[in-house]
């Protein structure tokens, strides 16, 4: 609790700072429109209470709102931080798993990178980022590092942990009706490094493409989604 509070405490900080600013900058902005109006007009009349009023006003909503979405952003971080750091010291006996780092695109233009960890009995999610810009080439490279980590490869239940978060996806193999290895680069990427897309048709009617990330073996990740299930493999798309 006592993390949390500093937090809290630090992020009260920066949107009263915030705060204040916003509301001088307000009762500057009054004060010199009385000035022009007085100078153009010669009518020189103030009054200081309502300019303090709105200022106030306008100092308050702005604090309300950057303190609310910025805590609301820590409080999204923070669960997958305490998952990662409660990963035991000792491995289990169970086969590591293996997975890879995807951007998947929605709203059209929007994007969100999955760490996608692949199991024997379905593929877990874990939204590890949001919407980024290809001026970010090598953002995806701290992910990729978290696949290397064998507590995390042989740890189910943090990895089931992980995809239960928001905007974390769970796909057992059994609703996994195909799927399709396109070799071809997504557009739009531009400098974010990649090695082409799969889709994946499920039971459902649903398909999702996912853009593999870094240097990736499509192969070796085809083998693993396959293994033990009855899944057909589309035939690649070429270049």
């Amino acid at each position: 609790m006592s993390g949390y509070s500093t937090k809290i405490r630090q992020v009260a900080a920066i949107a009263a700072r915030n705060a204040i600013t916003v509301a001088a900058t307000v009762l500057a902005l009054i004060v010199v429109r009385v000035i022009l109006h007085g100078l153009l007009e010669g009518k020189w009349g103030f009054d200081w209470r309502w300019a303090a009023s709105l200022s106030a006003i306008v100092g308050g909503m702005w604090f309300s709102a950057q303190f609310i979405l910025t805590l609301l952003k820590l409080c999204s971080i923070d669960p997958a931080k305490a998952i990662l750091s409660a990963l035991p010291s000792s491995i289990d006996a169970k086969s590591a798993m293996v997975g890879f780092v995807a951007m998947e695109y929605f709203g059209l233009i929007l994007n969100r990178t999955y760490v996608v960890f692949i199991a024997p009995e379905a593929l877990y999610g874990w939204k590890a980022r949001g919407p980024v810009t290809n001026m970010q080439s090598m953002y995806f490279q701290p992910y990729v590092q978290m696949l290397n980590n064998p507590a995390l490869m042989h740890d189910r239940e943090a990895v089931q942990k992980l995809a239960e978060l928001k905007g974390g996806f769970v796909i057992a193999r059994s609703q996994i009706l195909g799927i399709e290895f396109i070799r071809r680069n997504k557009w739009g990427m531009g400098g974010i490094p990649h090695t082409g897309r799969i889709q994946i048709r499920m039971a459902s009617g649903r398909t999702r493409e996912f853009i593999l990330l870094g240097n990736v073996v499509s192969e070796g990740i085809q083998r693993e989604i396959l293994s033990g299930a009855s899944v057909p493999a589309f035939e690649e798309t070429p270049d």
